[in-house]
Formats: structure tokens, C-alpha cells, sequence
């Protein structure tokens, strides 16, 4: 064992003491010796001295350490790791662990930007991120802990009117995206918040969206084109605006980046174009419009130049203003039985109204860009009031007597059923034969006949016993009936 305490002269006294501290002894392959400062618990000590010579043999085999050790590396205090650093022990790159996170987030601000992300998705990213670590009071990347994090959220979301479930949801992916950078850079071993999972966002929902009737969108089209300018946006572009919205799905994001070289509208299939930094799943989305919605789309977009900006929307806190009062001027409300039509809500509209013109769901999910059917079919088709009274009356009238006599006059009343459709197709078969002809054995079994049927059993080489077996029939007509019979229920 390589720990040990030096002494020194006491300038009082001048004895020689022992340090409080215990120190560990480490030789390089060189011969170069080293004193480490370890605890003043020599059992502490012990344990720190293995874990740099192990620290040892991994860094002069060039392996990385194993899990458990670089645990400990990002346990360890600043002023140790700089210099285990310093004798090379450890790679530079961890010294970066005793940076503060503010150091790494800069960094991480760095990579979001670089990947095509938007400014907005990386700022917004981030804050959520710092919001989490100014909670926890973490500092540097040793402090962060998966339980504190947990309730953190969980005060979150019982303190906060507008920190849903959903929105906590949002926070813990950011932060968890955070961690996994770290790995991925090479700045940390392993994410501390792997094991946290999101919280199921429908439970205690506190925003439900509905969707809008037909008759509601042609009253909020003809109110926003009619209205006047709120917040910088003049009427007739809100109600345009409002009709792409609704018949794209787009969200208010990717309309918001929307600009002239963005629609193809001279196409015999006119389309929008969402750039892959604003779509949600970061790909490039092709969305087909209508040819009614295009020719307004071009009489809109024929001043502007292709850089443009497709719609002078106002900031988000200013558009929902603006959306609220057009919903106001048109007489709409905009909560009704618990559920608000707010501006997200068009693009439910987008999702139940391809449901009510019974699209099939694997196409809607197609148009609202969706990950996965469940989350269209659950979460954005909504059904219209009268659906479930339409569909009920179209189940069969069983009020209605059963008609006997027609039964028996179609020969159905005694029929057998059939239990298996191969049965059905069999007989069908057979019917298109003539079934009024006699069987083979009922035919007049003249000379000429036997000389025939002799001629081919030689012919065939069925001769003798077997060959008289077969030949003999077991008499009888087989009838329709007696088919289906022997058919449908074969002998066991």
C-alpha cells in the first residue's frame, strides 16, 4: 500500500510531526514519483489510492475506464481531478467536469445551432434547461441528481397554475437531451437522468382543444376579413391565414415561416413547402392544397417577392389577442364544455374533419405529419355533436317482425347454415354443373360400355381386385343437398 503520512519540523517546538492528512505515493513507468494529498481518514485514503492505480492501468493499457470508475472521476473534487489532469492520469477532456454547467451550456447552445435548429427551438431549449438547474441549485455536473430533478418537476407542476403536466414533460426532455450531449461529446460517462421517464400528459389535461364546425369557420373567415387590423395584420390576410391553417394543418410555427418561394402554386398539384428547421420532426414536409385554396394563395402572394414573408404575423402572446377577438366578433365562444378553441385548435379541425369525410387514418396521419396514429386518431379528431346519435340510427331495425312466409318462399326457412365460406365456394361450384344427370353407376351398362371400361382400366394398368373396387360405384344419385351435407360436415 502506497499511503503514507510525511512529517514535519514543528517551528515551535522543532519536532517531527506527522501531517493530518495522509498522502498517496505514485511512481510513473519513468520513475517519476508523485505525492497526492488524499483524507485524513487513512481508510478513505486506501480507497482513493485503488482508484488511481486502477486509474493507472487503464490509462497505460489506452482503454477508457469502466463505468464505475469514470463515475467516480466525476465525483471527485475540482482541485483532484486538475491534478490527476496534470500527472496524466486523465484525459483533458474530463477536466472539463470541474467547469461550472454554465460552461456546457454554451457549448450545447453551440451544437443545437449548428444542427439547422432554429434560433428559437435552441433558446427555448436552453432556458428550459437553466430554469431546471436553478431550481435544483446545481452547479457543476457532479451535482446533478435524477431525484431532485424529479421533484423539482413535481412542485412544478403542484405550485404552478400554467406548468401542466405536459409542459413538465417538455422540461425534463430538454434537460435529459442536455445530459445525453455530455455524453455524446465526451464530456461525462453516462447521463444521470436516464432512468426519469415523462409522466402521462393526459392526466389532469388542462388545456382540451375542440374542433370547429363548418358553420363556425365560415363565420370566423367572414368576421376576420371584415374586421380590422389587430396587432399589425390587417383582416383579409388573418382570414387567409386562418384557411391555409385549416385546410394544411400547419402548426402556428411553420406558418409563421412560411415565404413566397415556399408554394408552388403553378403545378397541376399546387403544394406548401415547411423547411426541415421548422417542421416538428426536423424533416422537410410537402403539404398538398387544394386548387380553390391555391388561386387565393397566388391573388395574396403576387406583390411579395420569393424571400418574403408569407403572412405579417404578430408574436405569439399578440396573434392569440388578435384570434380571440375574431372568435369574439363571430360570435364564437372560446370555451365550451371545458374545451377552448384557441388557434391550435384549427389544426384539430384539420384532423376531424378528414375523419368525418372518412378518410382512411394511416392518410390523415400522412397530412398532420404525425409520429404515430394514436396520437392523431386520439388526440386530433374530435367527434361533431349528432355523430354518435347518426351512427346509432344506422345499426338495423330489430322492431321489424320476421317475415316467415318470405323465408319459405325463398327456400331459406329450413335451410342449413353453412359453417365454413370454402363450403359456400364449393357448392357455388358445383351448382354450375348439371346435377339432374344420372351418376356413372345408374347409367344402362351395355357390351359396349364394359368393352370401354375394360379397355381403360388395362389401358391405365388398374387391373385386378383393387381395379374391380374401384370400379364399382356405391349406387345412389348424389343430389345438391347430399353434397352440401357431406361437404360441410365431413364424417369424423
Amino acid at each position: 500500500m502506497s499511503v503514507f503520512k510525511p512529517t514535519y519540523t514543528d517551528k515551535r517546538s522543532g519536532q517531527q510531526k506527522p501531517t493530518k492528512k495522509w498522502y498517496i505515493r505514485y511512481v510513473e513507468e519513468s520513475g517519476k514519483e508523485h505525492k497526492i494529498p488524499a483524507y485524513s481518514d487513512k481508510t478513505a485514503s486506501a480507497e482513493l489510492d485503488r482508484n488511481i492505480h486502477r486509474l493507472a492501468s487503464f490509462t497505460g493499457s489506452g482503454a477508457e475506464p469502466d463505468p464505475t470508475l469514470s463515475r467516480w472521476l466525476e465525483s471527485v473534487t475540482p482541485k483532484l481531478r486538475d491534478r490527476l489532469v496534470k500527472i496524466g492520469l486523465v484525459d483533458a477532456r474530463r477536466q472539463a467536469m470541474s467547469k461550472p454547467l454554465a460552461f456546457h451550456l454554451l457549448g450545447f447552445w453551440h451544437n443545437l445551432t449548428a444542427k439547422s435548429n432554429t434560433r428559437q427551438h435552441a433558446k427555448q431549449t436552453t432556458r428550459r434547461i437553466i430554469r431546471v438547474m436553478r431550481g435544483c441549485k446545481f452547479m457543476l455536473w457532479s451535482d446533478i441528481d435524477a431525484e431532485k430533478v424529479h421533484q423539482f418537476l413535481a412542485n412544478e407542476r403542484a405550485t404552478k397554475k400554467r406548468f401542466s403536466p405536459k409542459t413538465s414533460n417538455y422540461y425534463l426532455q430538454a434537460t435529459k437531451q442536455f445530459c445525453q450531449w455530455m455524453v455524446h461529446a465526451g464530456r461525462a460517462s453516462e447521463s444521470p437522468l436516464a432512468r426519469l421517464r415523462p409522466i402521462n400528459a393526459d392526466v389532469g389535461l388542462r388545456r382540451v382543444r375542440r374542433a370547429l364546425t363548418p358553420d363556425e369557420v365560415r363565420r370566423l373567415l367572414d368576421a376576420a376579413s371584415q374586421g380590422p387590423e389587430r396587432h399589425g395584420m390587417e383582416g383579409p390576410e388573418r382570414a387567409v391565414l386562418y384557411r391555409l391553417a385549416i385546410e394544411t394543418g400547419l402548426r402556428a410555427g411553420e406558418l409563421r415561416s412560411l415565404t413566397r418561394s415556399s408554394f408552388n402554386l403553378s403545378s397541376s398539384e399546387p403544394a406548401v413547402t415547411v423547411a426541415a428547421a421548422y417542421s416538428k420532426h426536423r424533416r422537410e414536409d410537402v403539404v398538398p392544397l387544394r386548387p380553390e385554396m391555391a388561386a387565393v394563395m397566388q391573388t395574396h402572394l403576387r406583390a411579395k417577392t420569393p424571400a418574403a414573408e408569407a403572412f405579417n404575423m404578430p408574436k405569439q402572446h399578440h396573434g392569440i389577442e388578435a384570434f380571440k377577438a375574431d372568435l369574439k366578433a363571430a360570435g364564437i365562444p372560446y370555451r365550451l364544455d371545458g374545451k377552448v378553441a384557441d388557434f391550435h385548435a384549427l389544426r384539430h379541425t384539420t384532423g376531424s374533419w378528414l375523419a368525418a369525410a372518412g378518410v382512411h387514418p394511416k392518410v390523415i396521419q400522412r397530412i398532420m405529419r404525425h409520429s404515430t396514429i394514436t396520437l392523431t386518431m386520439d388526440r386530433y379528431t374530435h367527434p361533431f355533436k349528432g355523430d354518435e346519435s347518426a351512427a346509432i340510427a344506422s345499426l338495423p331495425d330489430l322492431s321489424k317482425p320476421h317475415d316467415a312466409e318470405a323465408g319459405k318462399a325463398t327456400g331459406t326457412a329450413d335451410a342449413t347454415p353453412d359453417p365454413d365460406p370454402a363450403c359456400r365456394q364449393l357448392v357455388g361450384e358445383m351448382s354450375q354443373h348439371d346435377l339432374t344427370r344420372p351418376h356413372m353407376s345408374q347409367r344402362q351398362d351395355t357390351p359396349d360400355r364394359r368393352n370401354d371400361r375394360s379397355k381403360v382400366s388395362i389401358r391405365s394398368g388398374d387391373t385386378g381386385l383393387a381395379g374391380e373396387k374401384r370400379r364399382k360405384g356405391r349406387g345412389g344419385i348424389r343430389t345438391h343437398d347430399c353434397l352440401r351435407k357431406r361437404i360441410c360436415n365431413p364424417p369424423p
